[in-house]
């Protein structure tokens, strides 16, 4: 499977370090160095780089010309999950299913739900209410997804790569979608609206299930430590204590049921690891984009 990027060239082209650098990069920085020496290429010659052969993806990329640059943005895809990682994927699908299913057919899991709801934690312990008010806004999607931005565009700037921003921009589409299509089609209402004791509280216009809070903060935080580099562990650290310590505060206030969370937690988890699957689109984005900047700034 192969990706190409032309860019028109009116004649021979010089390429020096830095446009070969940008070309050696285009692919979201794996391998960023590549063309860093820099190089000649004209019509009718190739220059070429190779990517990390330990990228799970095999980049390979090459530049032609005859008329035109043309970029093979991967010379080859390899399944971007792995055996494990594919397991992982199926196993949270199962779970968010059977949350989902727990609550359409009123299960224990529901009886639970009232049962927390009815002892009101945050009647039960009222002195830590006003930090977890402050606390809670780190699941929200607005102030989160801005802080993440602006740390993707300078992650990005550092590394001279596209990548992190569109990876970020790539799981937050996935999450809207997801999280916010079950929400339209589920219409339950949350813990202070709920009419019924006992009852699920599903289809009266609601956007409870699953929680957006639990969710954003899985996927924001998730995507921080995704793209972290050498500080991907402690970044994943961090992420699980935001999830968890976001979800059960939700839970505290009263804003959402239990299987809410349980429902919110599994729908980020899945967005996390669909993300490889996306990598080669952004790679081709990434290098597009870069090719036609490299073009703009050689025809100047």
């Amino acid at each position: 499977m192969r990706f190409a990027v032309r860019v028109p060239l009116d004649g021979p082209v010089r390429m020096g370090a830095g446009a070969a650098g940008a070309w050696g990069g285009a692919a979201g920085g794996w391998g960023a160095g590549a063309g860093a020496a820099g190089g000649r290429a004209s019509r009718g010659r190739t220059a070429g780089a190779k990517w990390d052969d330990k990228s799970p993806f095999g980049w390979n990329r090459g530049a032609t010309e005859t008329g035109s640059l043309l970029m093979r943005v991967p010379g080859r895809i390899r399944c971007p999950l792995s055996r494990g990682h594919t397991i992982a994927f199926l196993v949270t699908a199962a779970c968010y299913a059977a949350v989902l299913t727990a609550v359409l057919t009123g299960s224990q899991l529901v009886r639970f739900d009232w049962q927390v709801a009815l002892f009101k934690p945050y009647a039960q312990w009222p002195r830590v209410r006003p930090v977890l008010d402050a606390f809670v806004i780190t699941g929200q999607r607005g102030p989160t997804a801005l802080a993440a931005l602006a740390w993707a565009v300078w992650r990005g700037g550092r590394t001279r790569s596209l990548r992190p921003p569109l990876v970020l921009g790539v799981a937050l589409l996935l999450l809207n979608v997801s999280v916010g299509a079950v929400k339209i089609l589920t219409g339950r209402l949350g813990p202070y609206d709920a009419r019924t004791p006992g009852s699920a509280e599903l289809f009266h216009g609601g956007m409870v299930f699953p929680s957006g809070h639990a969710a954003s903060a899985v996927v924001v935080w998730g995507t921080l430590a995704y793209l972290a580099g050498h500080h991907r562990r402690t970044g994943a650290l961090v992420a699980c204590v935001m999830a968890v310590g976001v979800g059960l505060t939700t839970i505290y206030l009263g804003t959402h049921w239990v299987s809410d969370v349980l429902g919110g937690w599994a729908a980020g988890v899945l967005v996390l690891l669909a993300l490889p699957l996306f990598e080669p689109l952004i790679a081709t984005v990434s290098a597009y984009v870069s090719a036609r900047a490299a073009g703009y700034s050689m025809g100047r």
